[in-house]
C-alpha cells in the first residue's frame, strides 16, 4: 500500500467518522425543542447539495487534480460540523450546515475514489478500492458507540467538536497526500446534465443497475432495521457488529482475490447472498441468532458489490470521463439509498417488515439476473461488431 493510498484511506474514514456522528442529529434537534418533522426534514436536506454537486465534481475533476477537491471538501465537511456548536436562536442555520456537509461529502466521495483508481493500474485497482471502502465501513461501524459515549460525557456540543475535528484533521492530512496523475489533455466540455447521456449508453448500463438496486436493498435496509429490531423487541447493535465482520474482510482481503478471476463474475451471486440475508431476516422473529446470521450473509454479498462494480466502472471509463463515470454511479447508488425509502416506508406499515424484506430479497436477486443479462448482451453486441 502506497503512501498516498494510505492517507486518502484515513481522511476516508475521518470524514465517514464525522458525517456518521449526524445520526444523533435528529435526537439532537428534538432536543433542541424543535418538531420530529424538522428533523427529519434537515435530515432530508443533506441529499439537496449531494444530488446536486455529485455531477458537478465528477466534470470538474476530469479537468484537475483529485488532491484540491479532497482537502476542499474536508474542509466544507469540518467547518459544516463546527457550526453547529455556535448558539442560534434560528433553525435556518441548521439547514446551512447541513448543506455544507451534504457537498462536501459529494465532493468527497467522488475525489477520494477517483484518487484510488488512479493511483492504482488496472491489475490492483479492486485491491485498493476494497482498502478505501474498508475504511469507509470501518468508519461508520466505530461511530454509533463512539457518539454515545461523548454525548454521556460532554453532550451533544462535544459530538460536534469532534465531527469538526475529524473534517478539519481530514483536510489537513489531505495537504500531504501526493499529487495524483492528472488527465493527459484537457477534457471535453460537457454540460452539468451529460451524465443522463451516460446513464443510457450500453457500457455502463450494467454497472448503473447494479448500483441501483444495491442502493436500494442496502438503504432501505440499514434505515428501517433499528424500527424493525425494535418492533420484535431485539437490538439492532448485533446486526450491525456482524455485518460490519463480514464486510471488512471482503474488501480486505477478497477484492485481491477477485482482481485475479475476474470482477463480473462475482457480482450476480454476490447479489444472491444479499437476496438470502434478506430473505432470512424476513423470517426472524424473536431468534437474534437467526438476526446475526442474515447480517453476516447480507454483508457478505453487499460488501462486494459496491467496491466491485466501482472498479469495474474505472477500469472500462475513458481517463478523459472517469471522474464523470465514477460520479454517476455514487449519484444512483444515493438515488437508490435515499428516494424509494418512502415507498417502502409505507409497504412496512400497511404489509409488516417481513413482507417489505421479501420485495427487498426479491429486488436483490433481480439486480443478480439484470447485471448477468446486460453483461451477456454486451459481450454478444461485442463479439457482433
Amino acid at each position: 500500500m502506497n503512501r498516498g493510498l494510505l492517507l486518502v484511506c484515513l481522511i476516508a474514514f475521518l470524514n465517514i467518522t464525522a458525517n456518521a456522528l449526524f445520526n444523533f442529529l435528529a435526537a439532537y434537534v428534538v432536543s433542541l425543542g424543535e418538531s420530529e418533522t424538522l428533523a427529519g426534514y434537515l435530515i432530508a436536506w443533506f441529499f439537496v447539495p449531494y444530488f446536486l454537486c455529485t455531477p458537478l465534481a465528477g466534470r470538474w475533476l476530469d479537468r484537475h487534480q483529485s488532491r484540491t477537491a479532497i482537502v476542499f471538501s474536508s474542509l466544507l465537511i469540518g467547518l459544516g460540523a463546527l457550526g453547529y456548536t455556535i448558539p442560534s436562536d434560528s433553525s435556518a442555520w441548521l439547514f446551512l450546515y447541513r448543506f455544507m456537509m451534504g457537498a462536501g461529502t459529494a465532493v468527497f466521495m467522488v475525489a477520494g475514489i477517483l484518487y484510488v483508481s488512479r493511483a492504482a493500474t488496472p491489475d490492483n485497482r479492486a485491491e485498493y478500492i476494497g482498502y478505501y471502502t474498508a475504511a469507509i465501513i470501518i468508519g461508520q461501524s466505530l461511530t454509533p458507540a463512539i457518539g454515545d459515549a461523548v454525548i454521556a460525557y460532554s453532550g451533544y456540543n462535544g459530538l460536534w467538536y469532534l465531527g469538526a475535528a475529524c473534517g478539519l484533521g481530514a483536510a489537513l492530512i489531505g495537504l500531504f497526500i501526493q499529487h495524483d496523475q492528472e488527465p493527459a489533455q484537457t477534457a471535453n466540455n460537457r454540460s452539468a446534465f451529460s451524465f443522463l447521456k451516460l446513464i443510457a449508453l450500453p457500457l455502463y448500463r450494467n454497472v448503473f443497475v447494479a448500483s441501483l438496486l444495491a442502493g436500494i436493498c442496502f438503504g432501505v435496509t440499514v434505515n428501517f432495521l433499528a424500527t424493525f429490531t425494535t418492533r420484535i423487541g431485539l437490538p439492532s447493535a448485533p446486526f450491525f457488529l456482524a455485518y460490519a465482520l463480514a464486510v471488512i474482510p471482503i474488501r480486505l482481503v477478497g477484492m485481491r482475490y477477485a482482481q485475479k478471476v475476474g470482477l463480473a463474475r462475482f457480482i450476480t451471486p454476490s447479489f444472491l447472498l444479499m437476496s438470502l440475508g434478506l430473505l432470512l431476516l424476513s423470517f426472524t422473529n424473536d431468534s437474534v441468532y437467526l438476526l446475526i446470521l442474515s447480517a453476516i450473509v447480507f454483508g457478505l454479498g453487499y460488501g462486494y458489490i459496491f467496491p466491485a462494480i466501482n472498479t469495474i466502472a474505472a477500469n472500462i471509463s475513458p481517463d478523459l470521463q472517469r471522474g464523470e463515470v465514477l460520479s454517476t454511479v455514487g449519484m444512483v447508488f444515493m438515488l437508490g439509498y435515499f428516494c424509494f425509502n418512502g415507498i417502502c416506508g409505507w409497504l412496512a406499515r400497511h404489509a409488516g417488515f417481513s413482507v417489505l424484506f421479501l420485495v427487498l430479497a426479491g429486488l436483490a436477486l433481480l439486480g443478480g439476473v439484470l447485471f448477468a443479462w446486460i453483461a451477456n448482451a454486451n459481450v454478444r453486441a461485442k463479439e457482433a461488431t
